[in-house]
């Protein structure tokens, strides 16, 4: 359900849509090294971890449909966001707002105006898109690693007899806390990734396709966080730590 992703990116960033020239930005754009780390964490999650994933549990239709939907709206949004013009540097802002408040021209009449403005080309020289960078692997790889944890407990627990898969509690790395670190894993990694998106913004809270992104993730895999969390309360009953939260370590 997953596959579709990074199709639909590549397909809207090689069309960049609100550019004028309909082209992406050029290799040493910063924006095509986000691109690339879209592109990396889809490649995971739909093409190598269901080779390394021993098995899964029968799941409802309706959920690899709605991750089709999911998939077909929001890499779009984020390959038009990263391939649209660029926005204005902090000194180009500020010089062309001088300009403006002194011939009382709109911010709109500005030569940089667009609704959709993708990272400047002057991202690598600040410190937060580094940073996102960073945050971003610390998330991947986390969200690896324990993946990798959820395989194991598969591999060393074969169905029983009747068919039915049997279950075990997950233990180490951050599972020490929460039920689903790979969902902390991904919200991290996500999170990593807006920062770095939006490195160089002059308004770089606004609710762009970055950050809607990871609104979108938390809100639709907290609720199956915690149906989960509980149901490894029901399915363990007395066994399971009482001490582990959901999704949040001591939180939530």
């Amino acid at each position: 359900m997953e596959t579709v992703s990074p199709i639909a990116f590549i397909a809207t960033y090689l069309s960049a849509p609100f550019s004028p020239t309909f082209s992406p930005p050029p290799l040493r754009h910063p924006s095509t090294l986000l691109a690339g780390l879209f592109i990396l964490h889809y490649i995971n999650r739909a093409i190598v971890s269901p080779l390394r994933s021993p098995g899964r549990s029968r799941t409802h239709m309706i959920v690899p449909v709605c991750g089709i939907v999911f998939n077909l709206i929001n890499p779009p949004l984020l390959a038009a966001y990263l391939s649209a013009p660029p926005a204005p540097t902090a000194i180009e802002a500020k010089f062309f707002n001088n300009i403006g408040n002194r011939f009382s021209v709109p911010p709109s009449q500005f030569p940089f105006s667009t609704s959709v403005q993708g990272p400047p080309s002057d991202a690598w020289s600040h410190a937060s898109y580094s940073i996102g960078i960073l945050i971003y692997f610390l998330g991947l790889i986390s969200n690896i690693l324990h993946d990798d944890i959820l395989y194991n407990l598969r591999r060393n627990h074969s169905p029983s007899a009747d068919g039915k898969p049997r279950y075990a509690i997950p233990k180490g790395g951050l599972y020490k806390w929460i039920s689903y670190p790979n969902y902390l894993s991904e919200w991290i990694e996500w999170t990593g990734f807006a920062i770095a998106a939006t490195a160089g913004q002059v308004n770089r809270w606004t609710y762009t396709a970055p950050w809607v992104f990871v609104v979108s993730e938390v809100v639709l895999m907290l609720l199956r966080a915690w149906k989960g969390h509980l149901w490894y309360h029901q399915r363990f009953r007395g066994e399971y730590p009482k001490e582990r939260k959901a999704v949040i370590p001591f939180l939530f």
